[in-house]
């Protein structure tokens, strides 16, 4: 996909990218246990719509582990994985996007966040929680390099927890931004040409400029 001139959504290719990356690699007839679904939100602490270069932005989240399905809260244990992509994109002008995961560096403070070389890695990176007292949480900070009006989108999340009988727990985690202000007025203004941003977007995504 040519995401400089195919206006598809950004937050679409992602969610293609997530289930290609995390079902990939399943077995063949692998077994599947119980389905779990969660909501819980994302944020950044700095609710700002633009830094400097070598400003640092934080992003943070805490799994809301009550599973919609039961009604119950699901201790998921050590052996469970969950995870998503993050887009990192440079506004560029009307319609037009860059990847832009070298604009940045990236600082682990809980959980991980590395570069999949088999899906995009100058556009995008995988993020993974890490359970801390029995809650899943990720924490990790952007340090600006380069000038420019950037726009973050995470999708939601997969879960993937290894049971003892040989099948696989799994599910998925409705992710969303929970800043008042997430600047979406420059993705409206650069990418969507004034047009109303698709609400799915809106949710899960952030904007800023970096000076």
């Amino acid at each position: 996909m040519n995401m400089d001139t195919n206006k598809l959504s950004l937050l679409i290719s992602l969610l293609v990218t997530l289930s290609s990356t995390f079902f990939a690699t399943c077995k063949k007839n692998e077994c599947i246990g119980k389905n779990y679904s969660f909501k819980t939100n994302w944020a950044v602490k700095q609710e700002i719509d633009s830094v400097s270069v070598g400003d640092t932005i934080t992003l943070f989240s805490k799994l809301n582990q009550l599973d919609h399905n039961s009604n119950q809260n699901i201790v998921l244990g050590s052996n469970t994985i969950v995870g998503t992509p993050i887009s990192i994109a440079v506004l560029r002008g009307l319609g037009v996007i860059n990847g832009a995961v070298d604009s940045f560096d990236f600082v682990s403070i809980k959980g991980r966040i590395t570069t999949d070389n088999s899906t995009s890695p100058k556009s995008i990176m995988q993020l993974f929680y890490q359970e801390y007292s029995s809650n899943y949480e990720f924490e990790f900070s952007i340090i600006a390099k380069k000038r420019g009006i950037y726009a973050l989108g995470i999708p939601d999340a997969i879960v993937k927890k290894e049971i003892l009988n040989g099948c696989n727990d799994g599910g998925a985690v409705v992710l969303e931004n929970n800043n008042l202000n997430n600047n979406m007025y420059y993705y409206q203004n650069l990418y969507y040409q004034g047009s109303q941003v698709p609400i799915n977007e809106v949710k899960h995504g952030f904007c800023f400029k970096v000076k």
